[in-house]
């Protein structure tokens, strides 16, 4: 996970409630399935500390982590960033759909739910959907789409009868 995303689920859940170190290394595998090392949780948060973002009260060996002002302001302005990214996202996610002549609404309810929970959309098949792209975009440029478009199409209609059959 890279250090952007770990500060803000930090952040995050720091604005709900103050906690210790270990509990917040917890607190993200529930949320990510992911649990930071102490080794990447502990250095963010002194970094955090110093930059005045969050405060901490020792209880015996424990620390206890708390956001301030500042943080809460910081993390609001995140916020507002995120959400501005995602409007663009789906902007484009539109664009391309529109593009692509595909009815779209169905795509962009399920691009906003998963942009909105902090996912990939798609992320599980980007990998093989754009190698499908690539391959025919290949085809095109070596001007071979037409002369295929029949077998291109019972291809696809294959692929797309077995996709059919998930429910």
């Amino acid at each position: 996970m890279k250090t952007g995303h770990l500060k803000q689920i930090v952040m995050m859940a720091l604005t709900r409630e103050s906690i210790t170190g270990y509990q917040l290394m917890s607190h993200i595998k529930n949320k990510t399935g992911w649990k930071p090392s102490p080794g990447s949780i502990y250095p963010l948060l002194e970094n955090l500390a110093k930059e005045k973002l969050i405060t901490f009260k020792s209880e015996g060996k424990r620390k206890i982590y708390s956001i301030t002002k500042k943080g809460r302001q910081l993390f609001s302005e995140i916020i507002v960033q995120r959400e501005e990214l995602i409007q663009k996202m789906i902007q484009v996610a539109k664009t391309y759909g529109t593009l692509l002549s595909c009815d779209n609404s169905l795509l962009m309810e399920e691009v906003q739910k998963q942009l909105k929970q902090g996912k990939v959309p798609f992320e599980p098949i980007i990998q093989e959907s754009s190698r499908t792209k690539s391959i025919i975009a290949r085809i095109s440029r070596q001007g071979k789409l037409e002369k295929n478009a029949e077998k291109i199409n019972r291809i696809l209609a294959k692929a797309n009868a077995e996709l059919e059959k998930i429910r």
